[in-house]
């Protein structure tokens, strides 16, 4: 697996607004939110390509939205094994954050073209039609 988006809180101490909108994205309680939050630890982590990829991708646009516009209190970080409680953390931006995005859609779409040509459904790679944004 190519790993994972990890997000943790921006902010130690979080105010009753910020807990609202954490719960809003996570389904943490109250009060484990707040824990987290002090400890420094997940609410959230986004594994790339297992389960519900692409849907979660579109999970991970709207947290990095919200972080960029301030409505969620959160950091992003990428990690190799997020299976692995204490795998290396790599803090990123939002924009890097996007571009590992680009990079995992261009990776999709190699996969999909690949595919379609081993299955004759196209029989060059000029004859592929690249998969809609929320498909790859």
């Amino acid at each position: 697996m190519p790993g994972a988006f990890r997000f943790k809180s921006s902010k130690d101490t979080l105010s009753a607004g910020d807990i609202g909108a954490l719960r809003r994205i996570c389904p943490l309680s109250f009060g484990e939110i707040q824990r987290r939050a002090a400890d420094g630890l997940v609410m959230l982590d986004v594994p790339v390509f297992s389960g519900e990829w692409p849907a979660s991708k579109t999970t991970v646009v709207g947290l990095l939205a919200g972080i960029e516009d301030g409505s969620l209190p959160l950091r992003v970080l990428w990690v190799e094994a997020c299976e692995i409680p204490d795998a290396d953390e790599t803090p990123v931006t939002v924009s890097e954050a996007r571009e590992h995005l680009q990079r995992f859609r261009d990776i999709a779409l190699e996969q999909d073209r690949q595919q379609q040509l081993a299955l004759g459904q196209i029989a060059s790679p000029n004859d592929y039609v690249p998969l809609l944004e929320h498909e790859a």
